[in-house]
Order: C-alpha cells, then structure tokens, then sequence
C-alpha cells in the first residue's frame, strides 16, 4: 500500500513532536476517496475520465527504467548520506506484515466479507473476522519467507536545521519501499509545512531514482500506483522541479 496522507494540519506553532509514515505501497495501491453524492452514472464517469487523463498526464513524463534494490542502497547511502540502522523488533513486524500483505496475499487467509444485509450482530461477526485474520498474520513465521530487510537513517533538516529523523525500511528480493519521518522542533519557529515538504522531497528523490519498469506501467501494478499517487499529491507543489 503508496499509500499517501495528509496527516499534518497546516499551521505554524511554537512546539510539538510528531511522525509521519508514507507507506510505499505496502498494503495495495492507493485509493482516493471523493465525498459528496454522484447524480449520475455520467458523472461518475466524467470523473472517472478526469482521472484516467491525470494518470496518463503522469506516465507522459515518465521514462521507464527501474533500478535495483542494491542501487537504492548505494544512492541512500553514497548520495544522501543515510546510515544503516539495527531494526528493532517492532519494526521488524511491521514490515513482515506489510511485505505478507504485499507480495504474498496467496499465502494469507482470505478476507472476510459482510454476507446479506449489514445487521450490527454481522457487523461484530465481520470486525471479529478480520481481527483474527490481523493476528494470523502478525504470527506468520518471517522464517518461512526469505526476506532481506533493511532500514536506513538520514537527518530531516528544515532551513539549515536538523529537528528529526527520516527513515527509509526495504526489503531487497522483494523490492518493498518505505519511508517515514519524525521529528522534534521544541521551542523553534517553525512552519509545519516546512517539515512536511523536507519530508515529502526526501520521498520523493528516492522514488524517483527508483523509478518504473515498463511492465509496472503496463500491468499498472502496485510499485505504479505508487508512484501515480506520490504524484499527484506533489503536483502543484513542487512536483515539477528537479529533486
């Protein structure tokens, strides 16, 4: 799941700590929600064509060329000075079930379904469900995959500042990219924007070296939705500048 959020409210304030995670697509493609009522089958299909034409906006600038894994190490490290880090355990598990969830769905139990009318007694059937199907994830032995994890850590700076930590978590055989941030600003000045954006081009830069085979453009698969969905949510920002 590039799964992308907007999780930073837009103001400025004297003091605060906080995270944010941009999964790189590592429970699925991600999906936009747009709320209000569709009148019509037309309108939904006028929207429907906006979004296709978006999308091929996008793939009109990409050229396609998908570097290894090995690559992004080199670049992480050589290019923009990270430094591999121990994965605790917590960590560790996260990545297990986002890569499971990825890479591995014909392994995992089915997902449970709502069978009839939407009853509250379905409902809590359905919550217990997947609660469960969450758990035999959680437990499913990483011995039996063959997984290479890796995390990398670099500085977040904003304006000449270093106030947090960006990180970068992949798994080499699989090709699971992800990346998160969280900082510190104490007492300073400081725009929350400021640190998103130092966030978002870090997210960036590395997407894009990574890039898009040709077969992730045509099959639109997960890495693909990924990257469409990184940028969009740049575009009008600073999408079109050199990262």
């Amino acid at each position: 799941m590039f799964r992308i959020r907007d999780m930073m409210r837009r103001r400025t304030v004297k003091k605060g700590a906080g995270s944010i995670s941009m999964i790189g697509g590592a429970d699925g493609p991600t999906s936009v929600f747009v709320a209000g009522k569709v009148k019509s089958k037309k309108n939904a299909d006028k929207k429907s064509q906006e979004q296709e034409r978006r999308i091929q906006e996008i793939i009109g600038t990409i050229v396609p060329g998908k570097r290894s894994m090995e690559e992004v190490c080199e670049y992480l490290i050589s290019d923009l000075g990270a430094e591999e880090s121990e994965i605790d355990r917590g960590r560790r598990e996260c990545m297990k079930f986002n890569i499971l969830c990825r890479y591995f769905p014909e392994i995992l139990p089915s997902m449970p379904e709502i069978k009839g009318r939407h009853t509250q007694a379905r409902a809590d059937k359905w919550a217990e469900e997947c609660r469960i199907r969450h758990e035999e994830i959680q437990n499913y032995p990483e011995e039996s995959l063959d997984l290479d994890m890796h995390l990398f850590e670099l500085p977040l700076v904003v304006k000449g500042e270093r106030i947090g930590c960006f990180y970068v978590e992949l798994e080499r055989n699989t090709g699971y990219l992800s990346c998160s941030w969280n900082y510190d600003i104490g007492d300073r000045k400081m725009d929350q924007r400021d640190i998103k954006e130092a966030g978002d081009r870090l997210m960036a830069g590395i997407m894009r070296f990574r890039g898009l085979a040709q077969e992730d453009i045509d099959n639109r698969t997960q890495e693909f939705w990924c990257y469409i969905s990184m940028e969009q949510y740049l575009s009008g920002r600073f999408a079109q500048e050199e990262i």
